[in-house]
């Protein structure tokens, strides 16, 4: 079984393979010079995590990019096939082969998967986030003091669990440079995401800016830099499930039963979308925003 999986995640093409490699890529290691071009390419547009799942399903699944598509079909769950899917799209842009590529999709009758309105319902209802302070308290028991610190923030901020690691490591990194106040508003206790472009806006996840007091910026920035491995690792030692994630869900969730418009949450959480009035007309004051959220997140922090 080991050495199956290692002819997989080499590119090993299956005995029925009807395709040929003619205008692909060579997927043979890090050390071939197209291998490395297409890492360099894709590592600027998307995220770390993102590249590091395209680099995985292009190295299994590149030679479907000439060969019998049905293959798809093959796999069971909808989330990987989109994945793959997604994946060689980006390999086909890189090659220059979008539109041969998508020409193919289209006569095998391959498209991605959407969520319906009925799935959205059972995730609402299947949602476990009412328990998630309980599980909060319980993490903070175990948790060293900056893993402790970073729950606190990844709650009251709503970002994503990358976005926030990258944001609590950068503001100790910068305050430790005497350059916080490139990333920290304090008149309006705002961290300006925005400002570091490179790290926080990509092509459809963003993060604009986070209402965080001078408090707990002040402590984050008085501690130590942390990595998702190590505080998953504790958290299994605990047998305590990682549910960092949740914590985006449960802060637009809460924000918008405490008074902010959908508008505004999706501000904070990075979406905004390009209609009309977005672009053109809605214009919100931010220091009368920060003050609601402050409001919000300090009786949030009275029931943790």
């Amino acid at each position: 079984m080991k050495g199956g999986r290692r002819l997989a995640w080499l590119g090993h093409k299956p005995s029925n393979y009807e395709g040929n490699d003619k205008g692909n890529i060579d997927v043979s290691g890090d050390s071939s010079a197209q291998w490395s071009s297409f890492k360099d390419w894709i590592s600027k547009k998307y995220s770390k995590v993102y590249v590091q799942m395209i680099c995985y399903y292009v190295r299994k699944h590149y030679y479907l990019l000439n060969g019998n598509l049905r293959e798809l079909d093959s796999i069971e769950s909808k989330y990987v096939r989109n994945n793959v899917v997604k994946c060689l799209i980006v390999l086909s842009k890189f090659l220059n082969r979008h539109e041969e590529f998508k020409n193919r999709l289209k006569a095998y009758d391959i498209k991605l998967y959407t969520q319906d309105s009925f799935a959205s319902f059972l995730r609402i209802f299947n949602n476990h986030s009412s328990d998630l302070l309980g599980w909060h308290r319980q993490a903070s028991a175990i948790l060293r003091d900056n893993e402790k610190l970073f729950l606190k923030y990844a709650l009251f901020t709503g970002l994503r669990r990358t976005e926030a690691i990258t944001s609590f490591n950068l503001i100790i990194k910068l305050a430790r440079e005497n350059r916080l106040h490139e990333y920290y508003d304090e008149q309006i206790q705002c961290v300006q995401h925005f400002r570091y472009r490179e790290l926080f806006l990509r092509r459809t996840k963003n993060a604009f800016i986070s209402f965080a007091s001078k408090d707990l910026i002040t402590q984050i920035s008085s501690s130590e830099p942390l990595t998702f491995p190590a505080i998953r690792k504790r958290l299994n030692r605990h047998n305590l499930k990682c549910r960092i994630n949740e914590c985006r869900d449960y802060f637009g969730t809460y924000m918008t039963s405490n008074g902010l418009s959908v508008m505004e949450q999706d501000l904070l959480c990075g979406r905004l979308n390009r209609g009309i009035f977005t672009q053109c007309y809605w214009s919100p004051s931010f220091k009368e925003l920060r003050g609601r959220v402050a409001k919000a997140l300090a009786q949030l922090e009275q029931m943790l």
